[in-house]
């Protein structure tokens, strides 16, 4: 699938604020994780997904689907077109990589069989070099 162009979104405080959460963890976290380190006395689940979902929008941050969790792209760069996601299943970790010519077989194969998707999610679950080496990290 090619790159998708996000849209310049407005971000709002509490998206600003969502984002400056993801990127602090450093791991993907939950809506609910997110609302636990906010420094507010009182915000919502509805806010909370609305703003990820604009951050998700914005090609801000990305949902790894098998956690129901949230982490922000690095700083340098928006989470343009799809990604594959190495997921360290001891410390939490999340490597991210983008592969064109599985993009390709993914769209070919939705193609033959005439299925059009809207976007692929992809995940590989293990263990991270370090966790590998025994150098790990509790999943936070």
């Amino acid at each position: 699938m090619p790159d998708r162009p996000h849209s310049p979104v407005k971000l709002t405080q509490n998206d600003r604020e969502i984002l400056a959460v993801l990127h602090a963890a450093g791991t993907p976290i939950t809506a609910y994780a997110i609302i636990g380190r906010i420094d507010r006395e009182k915000v919502f689940p509805p806010t909370v997904y609305r703003s990820l979902n604009r951050l998700l929008e914005a090609g801000l941050v990305h949902r790894i689907e098998s956690k129901k969790a949230y982490f922000a792209c690095p700083s340098d760069r928006s989470c343009a077109g799809e990604s594959i996601f190495m997921v360290c299943s001891d410390c939490g970790q999340v490597a991210e990589i983008s592969n064109h010519a599985i993009e390709r077989q993914l769209t070919a194969a939705a193609r033959d069989a005439a299925f059009e998707p809207a976007g692929f999610t992809l995940e590989a679950h293990g263990l991270c070099a370090n966790c590998k080496n025994g150098q790990t990290r509790a999943a936070g």
